[in-house]
């Protein structure tokens, strides 16, 4: 659903640029942080209302190729920093 959400908001120019800042390092669907944000709510909403953390989505993102599912992995981290020990 995430990975779905993600390439229909997807921006080749942007993407282009991107993978090009991070000298091709990574993909990119090309979706800027605020819009970024703004499609992973629902998801992380509906994780972050459970009482564990959830280190599989956390390990699931960072195995994808796009950058995007790593940031939305580091949103969700700092969200639950506190219960981090």
């Amino acid at each position: 659903m995430l990975k779905k959400d993600l390439s229909e908001k997807g921006n080749s120019e942007n993407a282009s640029g991107m993978k090009c800042y991070m000298k091709g390092h990574f993909e990119f669907f090309g979706i800027k942080s605020a819009d970024r944000k703004i499609i992973s709510r629902p998801i992380l909403d509906k994780i972050l209302n459970s009482s564990y953390l959830i280190w599989n989505f956390i390990f699931e993102c960072f195995e994808q190729d796009e950058r995007e599912f790593h940031y939305i992995a580091c949103d969700y981290l700092r969200k639950v920093q506190r219960k981090l020990t």
